[in-house]
C-alpha cells in the first residue's frame, strides 16, 4: 500500500484486478482507484460538461474551441459532446434529412490528436492526453442563448 493509502487509512482494491493481485505492493491498481475518488468528489464530470456547455454558449461563430483530456471518461464526455452538437442529419439514415441546420459545431479532428513519441519521452505525463477540436458555426446554441 502506498504512503496516500496508509495515511488516509484506505484498503486499495480494484475490480477487475487479476486473481492473487499483490494489490498492496503495486501503485499500478491504486492510481485507477484514487482517480475514481478524486472525480468523484470534485465532481469533475459536471464540472466538464458545464464548461463545455458555457463555451459553446459563450463562443463567437468561426470561434474554436481546443479541449484536452486526460482520461477515457473525459474524452467521451467531450466526444458525445461534439457529436451531438455537430449533427445536422436524423439519428437513422431511413429518416428525412433535418431542415434546419443545428450544428453549432463543425468537429475539425474526427479522432483525437494524441501526444508524439517524442512529446511523451520528454513529458511522461501526457502519454494520456487527447487533443479534441471544432470551429463554432452559425447556428444557435444546442444548448440555449448564454445567460
Amino acid at each position: 500500500m502506498d504512503a496516500g493509502a496508509r495515511g488516509a487509512g484506505l484498503g486499495v482494491t480494484q475490480a477487475g484486478a487479476p486473481p492473487g493481485a499483490d494489490l498492496g505492493c503495486s501503485s499500478e491498481y491504486s492510481i485507477g482507484t484514487f482517480q475514481a475518488i478524486r472525480i468523484y468528489l470534485n465532481n469533475e464530470i459536471y464540472e466538464l460538461e458545464k464548461g463545455l456547455i458555457a463555451a459553446e454558449k459563450s463562443l463567437k461563430p468561426d470561434g474554436i474551441l481546443a479541449v484536452i483530456s486526460f482520461h477515457s471518461i473525459e474524452d467521451r464526455i467531450i466526444k458525445k459532446f461534439l457529436v451531438d452538437c455537430s449533427k445536422s442529419q436524423a439519428d437513422s439514415r431511413y429518416l428525412p434529412e433535418n431542415s434546419k441546420n443545428n450544428n453549432s459545431f463543425e468537429i475539425l479532428t474526427r479522432k483525437p490528436i494524441s501526444p508524439s513519441e517524442k512529446e511523451i519521452a520528454t513529458n511522461n505525463r501526457s502519454r494520456s492526453a487527447k487533443l479534441r477540436v471544432a470551429k463554432r458555426t452559425n447556428s444557435p446554441s444546442c444548448f440555449g442563448e448564454e445567460e
